[in-house]
């Protein structure tokens, strides 16, 4: 059985959206399929202090893994801060040609805003619930943007 590493690559700002990572992810997939050293694995919408988008890739090499995906990601124009990690400690930014390990990312000092027991008053009626949960919803829209209803 072949030893496979994850590799993040965490995008920000307008590269997090959904047309240009997409466009990421997709040919970061295609290269690292073409040299036959890994396929994509998952990705997901992180709400932290500076919202991103995770999309993971599973290698065989990691050193040529880095590399290509690296590679693909500057042809493609993608942000400068743009970031790859391997594992919570080992991180590195896209366009850093010397690799310097820039170590875990900082804990988020995002702190919600609305009340975290909500789900575990007893006392909160359904509709009660459904109002709080849409303010927490509103507030979110309007820090982070959302669809337009």
């Amino acid at each position: 059985m072949e030893n496979r590493i994850t590799i993040t690559v965490r995008l920000f700002g307008e590269d997090s959206s959904f047309g240009s990572r997409m466009r990421f992810r997709d040919a970061v997939d295609a290269a690292l399929q073409q040299a036959q050293l890994g396929t994509y694995v998952g990705g997901g919408t992180m709400v932290t202090d500076e919202p991103h988008y995770n999309v993971e890739y599973e290698v065989t090499d990691e050193s040529q893994g880095l590399t290509l995906i690296c590679n693909t990601l500057r042809e493609l124009g993608v942000g400068q801060s743009t970031e790859l990690s391997v594992g919570p400690a080992i991180r590195y930014n896209v366009y850093d040609d010397a690799w310097t390990n820039l170590g875990p990312r900082p804990a988020s000092s995002c702190q919600p805003t609305a009340p975290s027991s909500i789900a575990c008053t007893p006392s909160a009626s359904p509709a009660d619930f459904l109002a709080q949960l849409q303010s927490i919803a509103d507030e979110a829209k309007k820090k982070y943007g959302g669809p337009k209803v």
